[in-house]
This record gives C-alpha cells, structure tokens and sequence, in this order.
C-alpha cells in the first residue's frame, strides 16, 4: 500500500484504480522483481494504466541507488529521482522523473477517458503492434523533463544605465521548462565479410521533433514594463529607460555523457536565430536486424542475418 507523499499524490487523482503502484523497496526481495519491459508496456499502452514508481520508501541511499540502477538496466533509461510516473504518449512510454509530490501535476496520472468508458463496459481493446519494436533492434520513448525558474535565476538590474540607483527585480513570474524529448536506443552489430557493412554500435537519439510535444520554456503570462528616469536635470543626454518582463531569444541545449565509452556524434541545428526559419533533417544509418528483438540489460539486440536501413 502507498504511504507518505506517495500516498499524497494517489489521493489527489479522481480514479486511484486506474493507478499501478510500486514500491521499490519490494523489489529488494529476490522473488519479487520488477516487471519486464514487454509487462511494463502491457500494463501501461495496452491496458491504459498510470505506474507510478516510488523509491522514497528505501531507507538509505546505497539501496536506493541499487534498485534505480536495476530499474535502468530492465528499462533503458535510469533517473536519480525518488519517484517516476509512467504513462502512455503516442503510442510509447513516458517517463516522468520528480522529487515530491508538489512537483507533479496530478492530471498526469487521471486515467484517459477512453480508458474509463472501456473500464465500465468491461471491452478490452485489442493490444496495438509496435512495428518498430517487432522488426529493428530499436526501443523508443518518451521522458518529460519540468523544472521551475526561480525568481534568484530571473532577476537582474531594473535599469542599465542607472545600476546602481534603481535596484533590481525578477522579470519572470511563474517560469519553468516543460519538455518531452524522444529517446531512441539503437544496437547494430557488425554484418558483412569483413564486418564494416554496418557498425557494431549502440546509438542513442534524443530529439525534439515532431513526435514529441511539451509546454515548451514559459517565462510570463504576459508582457509587462517599467519606466525610470534620471534623478538629475540632463541637457543633452539619456533621461529616460524603459525595460520589459523577459523574454527567451537563445536557448541552448547541452548533453554530456557519463564517461568516456559515448562520443557525441552529431547535434543539429547547430544555430538558428531567425525565429521564422525551419530546417528539418532526416539522417539514417544501416542496422543489421531479423524479424525479432531481445532486450536485455546491455541493449536491445537483433541476430545479424539481414540488415535494413533506419530514418
């Protein structure tokens, strides 16, 4: 049964049966593990339930930091997070990573309304195919990425010309960052003669792209500003400023990897600062792959007897 902010976050959602709850710490216990990838994805597209994972409940920190390493390796993708809510977007996974329970949207986790409807008539709708799944070495989700702006980060000075006079302010209200980046896991293996008709690789995409939405970076509901002169008479010189709420005109996205085995391969766009411009790129490479895909704990793979190109 749920306890502490766990308990907090069900209780805030209208249909609590439409909740698939874990406790991590259960799953210390050799025989009570976590479910495969293939369950996962049952439970959360097929059957259109909300998971929500919770590791508050383990004590200290070394454990705790164990059963998120067994949830990566079961899933592809680990969070440092004490809580995680899984839910569908697309067609995919969607993996939701915060702190405490203030810090999620509790729609996040009501349950479609298609869903009810189905629920009550007792109809189970067929189980969709995943036809990226079924014939590459490919999986594919979803991770939604929200963090609020403080007023310490948006503050600066009300005034360039007179600094030191006319103090400073926040120029946000209400700031934060909601976005959903797609993430592909890739595997090849060597395939050819030589082994170099494709490469023995895993690749990994994060993009932001027409499959994936978000609220986006919101600094105000709207735009305001403040007028401030000179507190001196001025014959010839500046005597009046003006200065606006804020307002993003760069933004900058930066990914590092956690040791040495990864390289960045490639980032694009590399810049575009005209706000009307659109480029849009379709890269691809050759996968060795068969009609079936296994996922272990190292990758998704494929046994190399024919080999597909992916866009």
């Amino acid at each position: 049964e749920p306890s502490g902010e766990a308990a907090d976050i069900i209780s805030q959602v209208a249909d609590s049966h439409a909740i698939k709850y874990y406790n991590a710490a259960d799953w210390q216990a050799e025989d009570n593990a976590l479910p495969s990838l293939a369950e996962l994805r049952d439970l959360v597209i097929n059957q259109q339930k909300r998971v929500l994972v919770d590791f508050s409940q383990i004590s200290d920190a070394e454990g705790q930091a164990e059963m998120q390493t067994q949830f990566r390796k079961a899933y592809g993708v680990g969070f440092a997070n004490q809580f995680i809510v899984i839910t569908e977007h697309k067609g995919e996974l969607l993996f939701t990573p915060f702190d405490q329970a203030e810090e999620v949207d509790p729609q996040l986790l009501e349950a479609p309304r298609t869903a009810r409807l189905l629920a009550r008539s007792g109809f189970a709708s067929p189980a969709p195919s995943n036809s990226e799944t079924n014939t590459l070495p490919h999986v594919a989700f979803y991770i939604s990425v929200n963090r609020a702006i403080s007023d310490e980060e948006c503050t600066f000075n009300n005034s360039w010309l007179w600094k030191n006079e006319k103090g400073s302010r926040p120029f946000c209200k209400d700031a934060n960052i909601s976005l959903i980046y797609r993430v592909n896991l890739e595997r090849s293996l060597q395939y050819g003669i030589v082994g170099s008709a494709t490469p023995d690789a895993k690749i990994v995409r994060i993009s932001l792209d027409d499959d994936s939405t978000g609220a986006g970076i919101h600094l105000n509901d709207q735009l305001g500003y403040r007028q401030f002169g000179a507190s001196y008479t001025t014959l010839d010189a500046y005597f009046r400023e003006w200065s606006t709420d804020a307002i993003a005109q760069d933004y900058r996205f930066v990914f590092n990897a956690s040791n040495n085995k990864a390289q960045i391969l490639k980032t694009f766009p590399v810049d575009n600062i005209n706000e009307k411009f659109e480029r849009k790129e379709v890269s691809g490479f050759e996968l060795g792959v068969t009609g079936g895909v296994e996922v272990s704990g190292d990758a998704p793979k494929a046994k190399l007897e024919a080999r597909a190109s992916y866009t």
